[in-house]
This record gives C-alpha cells, structure tokens and sequence, in this order.
C-alpha cells in the first residue's frame, strides 16, 4: 500500500507553462509550489520580492528522474518538501525514512 506506479506522465498545456506572480500576491506569508517542473517552480520563487514565511513544495519521481539538478535548486530554497515514501528513498538513496528526511 505504500508505493505507486507511475503508468505516463503527460505535460499537455503545462509542458510550456510560464507563470507570473502578480503584484497583489507580492507579499505573501505563505506559497505552495505545485507539481510541475522545477524550473517552473524557481521562476515563481525569483519573481517574489519578499520571501514568504513558509514556502511547500511538492514534486514526484518523474522531475528526480529528469530533472533532478533543478529539483535540488528548488530543494535548497524551500522549508517543506512532500513526498510519497518511494520517492524519499529515490530522492535520497536512503532506505530508512527517518535517514531520508533528515538529508534535507
């Protein structure tokens, strides 16, 4: 019951997705980064002029897979990374999860 299979991955509109943070969202105690390409996710932290209180981030195999560089870029900017436990393992190299999330 704890791991997944990841059948496809299809970007569709989101493979070309550019955001802008608007000037009403300067400011904001808190951000949540979605799913998408870390890439994507370090334009929207460089676009805020303040950083935010807390900063999330979520993410799957599929960018540790493609583009783990730039996961681990957005990694060292965050304060709350979520994980299924396969992919703490595959992000880490650690079996033990407690191993695992004291890496980062």
């Amino acid at each position: 019951m704890n791991t997944r299979d990841t059948l496809v991955t299809e970007l569709n509109v989101l493979g070309d997705f550019k955001p802008v943070v608007p000037e009403s969202y300067q400011g904001a105690e808190f951000l949540m980064l979605g799913n998408l390409a870390p890439t994507v996710q370090l334009s929207v932290i460089s676009q805020l002029t303040k950083r935010p209180k807390l900063i999330v981030l979520d993410t799957m195999n599929f960018w540790m897979d493609v583009a783990l560089p730039e996961l681990e870029e957005v990694i060292s900017k965050i304060d709350v990374l979520l994980v299924n436990d396969s992919e703490a393992r595959q992000l880490t190299a650690e079996f033990s999860l407690v191993k695992a999330a004291k890496k980062y």
